[in-house]
């Protein structure tokens, strides 16, 4: 892989302390709706809320308590946001509230920074080459990685983490009989150098000037079709 910029997204569990982690090739919606299906799947379950910071994969903007909000903004009388239509599908689908932080209250991040300090600690330093996929990363490194640190001893409570992480287990709700797909799906039309542009990148295409083409776009590549599902290109 060549030298890039990678993402990781971490998840605690409250009870136990216990941490999950998996390497990510970006911060978008498909890479973070593709790490959380690996660790539900992982766990065996869905934790019922989840908090997360006001990343624009999930919030489109953040609106002050007392704003006359339209009837579509999530928790109104809390915290109202406005929710990305595809982060309130994965909502659905697995069933999870998803609760934010306040912005610019860093004193609601400590242990999410924590947590992410402890990963890089104990995955990637010293600096480290990833040399091979991020899903057999995932599998054989991080994910394994964080069993294992489960036999080390809770800060506070003097338990095993592998013991109190049963408690959050059994507050898990069931996986559903089909995991999530994150895959989103938009419309271009290729210019006059056979190319459509997506987020800043152009890719080339094999087709005419002014052909509408439709882009599936997943965690880790872009498939192009045109009208008649002829793939006419990939990333």
């Amino acid at each position: 892989r060549p030298q890039c910029a990678l993402a990781v997204l971490v998840l605690t569990l409250p009870q136990s302390n216990a941490r999950f982690a998996c390497l990510l090739p970006a911060q978008n919606f498909e890479c973070v709706a593709n790490g959380l299906t690996l660790i539900f799947k992982h766990m065996g379950g869905v934790p019922p809320t989840i908090r997360f910071d006001n990343m624009s994969t999930a919030v489109s903007k953040v609106h002050r308590p007392g704003d006359l909000l339209a009837p579509d903004i999530y928790d109104a009388e809390g915290h109202p946001r406005r929710i990305v239509d595809d982060f309130k599908r994965m909502m659905c689908h697995y069933g999870f509230r998803a609760e934010f932080c306040n912005t610019a209250a860093g004193n609601e991040k400590g242990s999410v920074e924590n947590a992410v300090g402890w990963v890089r600690h104990n995955f990637f330093l010293p600096t480290i080459g990833i040399d091979t996929d991020l899903d057999a990363f995932n599998s054989t490194v991080l994910i394994p990685g964080c069993d294992k640190a489960m036999e080390e001893t809770h800060y506070q409570l003097g338990k095993k983490i592998r013991e109190l992480y049963q408690n959050d287990r059994d507050a898990l709700l069931p996986l559903p009989a089909k995991l999530f797909d994150g895959a989103t799906w938009c419309k271009a039309t290729v210019n006059n150098y056979s190319e459509v542009q997506l987020e800043g990148n152009s890719y080339q295409v094999d087709c005419a000037r002014g052909t509408q083409v439709f882009i599936k776009k997943t965690a880790d590549h872009l498939m192009i079709l045109d009208a008649n599902n002829r793939q006419v290109g990939l990333s």
